[in-house]
């Protein structure tokens, strides 16, 4: 599965397209196939070193954190989604969301909104993810 990647900290010069293995629908998770990403700041921030205090990762480590896509499988346990649905997600550790495909918490997902676009519904990935993990 292709990625965006960093091997260090950096500018834009350290992004890269890798090969990464594909996700597992672990306990509770679902595995989402991306159709489109948000750039946010704190993925510049993250990518250059910024938030090397807050956001641990090892490298190489895939970059982003706001996307949505269509469910492809779910793990044991998981309630709230089915393969085939469309929703839009925000990952808890703030990097693994420019890939192919990602696995995420179910608690980390909702629904897109219905008439929302791939696009249109990353734009309001944060509201609707950071609400959906209050809920």
């Amino acid at each position: 599965m292709k990625a965006i990647i960093i091997r260090k900290y950096g500018g834009p010069e350290v992004l890269e397209v890798a090969e990464m293995p594909e996700p597992k629908a672990s306990a509770h998770h679902i595995v989402i196939k991306v159709e489109a990403g948000g750039v946010n700041p704190i993925d510049w921030k993250i990518r250059n070193g910024e938030m090397k205090m807050m956001v641990r990762a090892s490298f190489p480590m895939v970059v982003g954190a706001e996307f949505s896509g269509e469910v492809v499988d779910v793990g044991e346990g998981v309630t709230r989604f089915k393969k085939g649905d469309k929703v839009m997600a925000l990952i808890p550790s703030e990097h693994g969301g420019f890939a192919e495909r990602v696995a995420v918490p179910e608690t980390a997902a909702t629904l897109r909104p219905a008439g929302a676009g791939r696009l249109g519904a990353r734009r309001r990935g944060h509201r609707a993810a950071g609400a959906a993990r209050q809920v």
